[in-house]
């Protein structure tokens, strides 16, 4: 989260050297930049495309085992087994 704020940062710091009169998203449009949120979004994502395809990636092993059923039991399937949980507080969040 440090480095995304430091990128923020600097961003706006260089917007204002470059277009002092101009808002941000003004000067985002006439720069043509994406937000600094869309490109961390992606960033992430691609990271996460990264590591899942690529098996001996330093990070792999962070992630756990893939789902042994593989079936599509309704919209789509998991890649990942969901982990069993005991507390209800856990059940109850978004963290799954």
């Amino acid at each position: 989260m440090a480095i995304f704020h430091t990128d923020c940062v600097i961003q706006r710091r260089a917007r204002r050297k470059v277009y002092p009169k101009l808002s941000y998203s003004e000067a985002r449009q006439a720069a043509d930049l994406k937000t600094l949120y869309a490109r961390s979004d992606l960033l992430c994502n691609n990271l996460f495309e990264l590591i899942v395809n690529k098996l001996d990636h330093k990070l792999a092993s962070l992630f756990p085992p893939k789902a042994s059923n593989t079936r599509k039991l309704r919209r789509k399937t998991r890649v990942y087994d969901i982990p069993h949980v005991r507390s209800n507080r856990f059940k109850k969040s978004n963290q799954v």
